[in-house]
């Protein structure tokens, strides 16, 4: 859910969309519902944080003092899928 939240958010312009509508995205093709995929995402964020994984800190570096924000984490994976995609 978290990817495919990240891809609604990169496939847009920055500040197109709004964070709800890839929520709403991601809930419609998983089955899911919005708040579902809302806390979803935020425990994934506290996981990766926690953990400091490479992935996390491929993300943001060294650890932060609290974990990001939702639309931050999904931004960050947005704008790091599309590096990787040259």
């Amino acid at each position: 859910q978290a990817a495919r939240c990240a891809g609604v958010l990169g496939e847009q312009e920055k500040g197109r969309v709004l964070l709800k509508e890839a929520y709403w995205a991601a809930a419609r093709e998983s089955g899911s519902s919005v708040v579902c995929v809302e806390k979803n995402v935020r425990k994934l964020i506290g996981l990766l944080a926690g953990e400091n994984t490479p992935l996390f800190q491929s993300l943001f570096g060294e650890r932060p003092e609290k974990a990001p924000t939702n639309k931050t984490f999904l931004l960050a994976l947005a704008r790091a899928a599309k590096d990787r995609e040259g």
